[in-house]
């Protein structure tokens, strides 16, 4: 509870540091399941930093060490979508929608809200807006008949995507409380994500200011993944005004962010409204850290920890023969011929 408790307060080092205790602890112990609930707090940790290769492996990790019906699936599951959805995996995604489901959503329980609002945004990523504003909906209904201390972000995606269907009363009534609850908690991602929500489900002439205010905060926040949307959409609303100039110098910040990030989707949306104008950039994330693979990212991390593939094989529960394979895979990408020259190779 005092980990949930850190990561909603956004005090993240604190919390880490924690999970990195009670994860000796766990092992030492061979609790398992106990094992994967920290390893899901870890991802969405790093979801929320906009660290996407981290957030992918800690929650595989996590699902190989959970097994439904254990509660701590939804969580896992939860992470493990968005960060899909974030790569622009979507069908790998919607594989995973029936591991939560298979636990039994109608359950009272914490976990069951975040995987509303990762089955929710899904939906709405594949087209499927009214099914998905549904499942956000729920999710709010949950909390509210949960009391629970913490609102959550479930209206700062309903409310753009209730604009989108034309429902705009409702959508701004929706973003106003996101916006009201978060200026309330106070913390700067929260307070981001509810900006920028609001510039997308108000529009009009407040939508630029919002947008503006929403990168002003994020930019002296951990949420590196939502300042990059947010430089995005601002950079979309600065061309939709005449002025292009700072569109383009906005859509270029969110690319090369979201390149930092691993979140395929936005880059190459951002790619895209770029190459329509002046000043075409190039895709380059064909090697380098950025273009290796999560198994791959995870492998390299701990080698350049300076375990052996035995015990990294142990850790991750597979083979020496997958950490070889993975291994051969990430020298090819970073350049390099050793797991010595690792640790410098992945820094970049």
């Amino acid at each position: 509870m005092a980990v949930q408790t850190l990561r909603l307060a956004e005090h993240y080092e604190l919390a880490l540091r924690l999970l990195d205790l009670a994860l000796d602890g766990a092992r030492r112990e061979g609790h398992t399941a106990r094992q994967g609930l920290i390893h899901g707090h870890r991802a969405a940790i790093a979801l929320a930093r906009g660290s996407l290769q981290d957030a992918q492996v800690e929650a595989e990790t996590g699902l190989r060490l959970v097994q439904a019906p254990h509660f701590g699936v939804l969580q896992l599951a939860a992470v493990a979508i968005v960060v899909l959805i974030e790569r622009g995996a979507l069908t790998a995604a919607a594989e995973l929608a029936p591991i939560g489901e298979g636990r039994g959503i109608g359950e009272d329980r914490a976990f069951t809200s975040e995987f509303l609002v990762a089955r929710g945004r899904l939906r709405i990523a594949q087209g499927h807006v009214r099914e998905g504003v549904d499942d956000l909906l729920w999710c709010g209904e949950r909390l509210e008949a949960l009391n629970a201390p913490w609102p959550g972000d479930w209206r700062a995606y309903a409310a753009p995507a209730l604009a989108a269907l034309g429902e705009t009363h409702t959508a701004t009534r929706l973003a106003h409380e996101q916006l009201e609850t978060a200026r309330r908690v106070g913390t700067t991602g929260a307070l981001g994500l509810s900006l920028r929500a609001a510039g997308l489900a108000i529009g009009g002439d407040e939508r630029l200011g919002y947008l503006q205010e929403a990168v002003s905060v994020l930019e002296s926040s951990a949420a590196r993944l939502e300042l990059a949307h947010a430089l995005a959409d601002l950079g979309a609303e600065l061309s939709r005004v005449g002025r292009r100039k700072e569109g383009r110098d906005a859509r270029r910040k969110a690319l090369e962010l979201a390149h930092q990030c691993g979140a395929i989707a936005l880059a190459d949306h951002a790619l895209a409204e770029l190459q329509a104008g002046p000043g075409r950039p190039t895709r380059t994330e064909l090697t380098g850290p950025n273009a290796l693979t999560a198994a791959e990212w995870q492998v390299c991390r701990q080698a350049a920890e300076g375990r052996t593939n035995r015990e990294i094989a142990q850790a991750l529960f597979v083979t020496e023969k997958t950490i070889e394979r993975h291994l051969s895979s990430a020298y090819h990408k970073l350049g390099v011929r050793s797991r010595f020259q690792l640790p410098a190779a992945i820094a970049q």
